[in-house]
């Protein structure tokens, strides 16, 4: 197999992950502290790359230009597509308003010195301007957000590189266990590099050794960023300023803002927000092309002339009408996102290959999956009710 092949299988696995839901997450975790927190990573990514190598065995036994809910439709009938679709439109548009808050926010940020935006026009603005960029051509879009992908790595080297030392270490001695539970949906949220798992498996010509090699490396390097990230976080950031944003909401902007006040350097300030900025601009991106060619083939209408601007309505107006009027609910959304993360990436996977093994020694393990994510979302139900 081509190394640079694989090379850029592992990039999308990486880049599919961590997106901007990486500035949301200290704000969830830091109530249980660094090992519970490392603990509920790396359980997480247990489960969700088992989830994914389900996604590649059914890919491989269904081949052609399947998608996840065509393979789920293969599997478990006409009523496992429609709830798929319905899970995978509910999920891109959580994440598009999520996406909407933190770019807004930052629009503000940086045009303040010139002039105050109202907070309703804030999201039209940002989305006209990256939406527009939609209209350029996806391999411009593509190319961009290649480019932007690169800025992004180095963006985050710089921003960590420059505040690993933490200013105590007293927050590797705080850990409770039973508050990680409310953060499991959001962990899995950024966890969702499996959704790539069909086209990866395309893309690398149906060899299971390759694409399986790139969801381990992939999945890993994402799972050390998330892990570094923690580190930087709740050793800088005072458990005060966490508690700040969890009661008075986050847009994106408050984790990145509070690590350059805690460690007072310029260049954090810098490449932290040059890093919140490239996260949100590639993740916003990526999941508007989604969303856009699903509508598309939903609705059967071409991405041309007068059904490309309906389509684009379609897309942006939803999440804009939300951001509008919960511009502080960054955190929550992407936790109530793992709902559908749970079933759609974690729940279908298990059940598809459930019902396609004639092998029941590894029935157990399936059940054991199918648990894990229904207890993920029962999880989720239970932090709504304390919104």
């Amino acid at each position: 197999m081509n190394h640079r092949k694989i090379f850029n299988a592992v990039i999308m696995v990486t880049g599919t992950s961590v997106g901007s839901g990486i500035l949301g997450l200290p704000i969830i975790t830091s109530r249980a502290g660094l090992l519970p927190t490392m603990l509920a990573f790396l359980v997480a990514w247990v489960f969700m790359t088992v989830a994914a190598f389900y996604i590649l065995d059914v890919k491989l036994q269904i081949k052609g230009p399947h998608n996840l809910s065509s393979l789920i439709k293969r599997t478990l009938g006409r009523p496992g597509q429609v709830v798929s679709s319905l899970m995978i439109v509910s999920l891109l548009y959580a994440l598009l308003c999520t996406y909407m808050m933190a770019g807004s926010a930052w629009l503000n940020v940086f045009i303040e010195p010139l002039m105050v935006i109202p907070g309703h026009l804030a999201p039209i603005l940002f989305t006209l301007i990256l939406g527009g960029l939609l209209l350029c051509g996806e391999r411009f879009t593509y190319n961009l957000n290649n480019l932007l992908g690169i800025a992004l790595l180095f963006a985050f080297i710089a921003t960590v590189g420059s505040s690993l030392v933490p200013a105590n270490y007293d927050f590797i001695k705080q850990g409770e266990f039973q508050a990680i539970l409310p953060s499991l949906p959001l962990i899995l949220t950024t966890f969702g590099f499996s959704i790539v798992v069909p086209a990866l498996t395309e893309y690398l010509d149906y060899d299971a050794k390759s694409v399986k090699k790139a969801i381990i490396i992939g999945s890993l390097l994402a799972l050390l960023a998330y892990v570094v990230w923690e580190w930087v976080t709740l050793g800088n950031i005072s458990p005060s300023s966490f508690q700040t944003m969890r009661l008075s909401g986050d847009n994106g902007t408050g984790v990145i803002v509070s690590l350059a006040h805690s460690t007072h350097s310029s260049s954090v300030t810098f490449s932290g927000q040059l890093f919140a900025v490239f996260a949100v601009i590639t993740s916003f991106l990526g999941v508007s092309l989604a969303l856009l060619h699903f509508l598309s083939d939903v609705m059967t209408l071409k991405l041309k002339g007068e059904n490309k601007f309906v389509l684009f309505f379609m897309t942006y107006l939803p999440p804009i009408i939300v951001t509008s009027f919960y511009p502080k609910a960054f955190v929550q959304i992407l936790s109530f996102a793992g709902i559908f993360v749970a079933v759609l990436l974690g729940l279908f996977p298990a059940m598809m290959v459930f019902k396609s093994k004639r092998k029941w020694s590894s029935r157990f393990i399936i059940i054991a999956v199918i648990v894990f994510f229904g207890l993920a979302i029962a999880q989720e139900i239970l932090n709504l009710r304390y919104i």
